[in-house]
């Protein structure tokens, strides 16, 4: 047996069949573009007037499972980043963990998933990390000027001490009065080049 469709019957059907397959390639296309959001939004409208249509329901299903895909990737991201950052001591490369926790923060904004929170949180964490890091290069600079200073002190010192010590060889020894007494009182005595015919004398 074999059943005919009237035209008034048959043109719900067309218009259906061609509302479903625009709905799925535009999906496709905003999918294909990166669009993901975008591509459940034009399914899910397509579902508000057709729920049960096959194509769209399976296009749902792709594109759940690939949102869910793409948010377990960020959240191990985001988990990688704030393990990093701990370890980190380039400020630069710490900047760019933080640009890139942000973007994931912004591009999750209005997710029910834990990847907006958890990207607030590791921006915090390279936050304090970036304040440890500055505050330990400041006193590594500020330890390394203090050595310096040090170091030029100690030579000026030994420098000073050393031309002492070098004033003090090279000054002539001070001469100390010498009385000679003799026994028996009217003896000559001599002592280097000095005479004393008479004692008692004093030599210089």
């Amino acid at each position: 047996e074999i059943y005919t469709l009237s035209l008034h019957d048959a043109l719900p059907i067309y218009k259906r069949n061609e509302f479903a397959t625009n709905c799925v390639n535009q999906a496709n296309r905003l999918r294909s573009s990166g669009d993901i959001r975008g591509a459940e939004n034009q399914v899910e409208q397509g579902l508000a007037l057709y729920p049960d249509d096959p194509p769209m329901l399976e296009l749902r299903d792709a594109l759940v499972a690939q949102v869910r895909e793409r948010r377990d990737a960020a959240l191990n991201e985001l988990r990688r980043i704030g393990q990093e950052a701990q370890a980190i001591e380039d400020l630069s490369l710490l900047r760019e963990m933080d640009v890139r926790a942000k973007a994931l923060a912004v591009q999750y904004c209005d997710d029910a998933s834990h990847v907006k929170p958890l990207a607030d949180e590791v921006t915090q964490k390279i936050h304090s990390r970036i304040s440890q890091v500055r505050t330990a290069k400041w006193r590594a600079r500020l330890l390394g000027h203090w050595r310096s200073v040090l170091a030029v002190a100690a030579g000026l010192l030994l420098a000073w001490g050393g031309y002492l010590g070098i004033r003090t060889f090279l000054r002539r020894p001070s001469l100390i009065p010498l009385e000679i007494l003799s026994s028996p009182a009217d003896a000559t005595v001599q002592v280097d080049n000095h005479v004393c015919a008479a004692p008692p004398c004093r030599l210089q």
